[in-house]
């Protein structure tokens, strides 16, 4: 998946950079807001993350250009603004389906991947590959997880690690790692590690 940064401070680009990219995003940053706005169409990112204070009036017009299909389909955008939105600015956000965040602590920062899971949802990189899947819950506790894929996994294997596996239940993301114990019809489960 690819992330879109607008901002040209750093204080906010680089936790926003390193956290996303735990969490399998590519990242692409941009200083300027119009050099963003003239490349959407090429970069077409699942996730765009803009400074409000920096860009007050030019965030609604980035959010319509996008919201237009040039950017892409389905494109989450959430703002960025330490200082509280006005009013005004909080309905123009909720019309053009906007969400926003106040700090870069990982409790805000969830908000951004907790939006492309609906609850007990699964993504995983594929063992060998690093390929990206979706999956289903089935089951969980402290020892095993059960999940069925979303698609044919090729090539995985009992005794696989799988060490990159975000799971959402809750409004509450995890990342768990762990080994292969059994693979049958595209349900895996895995013996989460430390």
């Amino acid at each position: 998946m690819k992330a879109l940064l607008i901002s040209d401070d750093e204080s906010i680009v680089t936790p926003l950079d390193s956290y996303l990219k735990n969490h399998q995003f590519d990242t692409i940053i941009y200083k300027w807001l119009i050099k963003a706005l003239d490349n959407i169409e090429e970069i077409k990112p699942d996730l765009i993350v803009i400074s409000a204070a920096e860009y007050p009036r030019h965030w609604k017009t980035l959010v319509q250009f996008v919201k237009s299909g040039i950017g892409g389909d389905n494109v989450k955008i959430f703002l960025y603004e330490p200082s509280p939105l006005s009013d005004e600015d909080k309905l123009k956000a909720k019309k053009l389906q906007v969400s926003y965040f106040a700090t870069l602590e990982e409790t805000d920062l969830k908000k951004l991947i907790i939006s492309f899971f609906p609850e007990g949802n699964i993504l995983f990189n594929h063992p060998k590959t690093n390929a990206v899947y979706s999956a289903k819950l089935f089951r969980k506790d402290d020892k095993r997880i059960q999940f069925k894929s979303d698609f044919r996994i090729p090539e995985i294997k009992i005794n696989d690690y799988i060490n990159h596996l975000t799971l959402c239940i809750n409004d509450k993301c995890e990342i768990i790692k762990g080994k292969v114990i059994s693979h049958t019809n595209e349900v895996i489960t895995l013996e989460v590690q430390d």
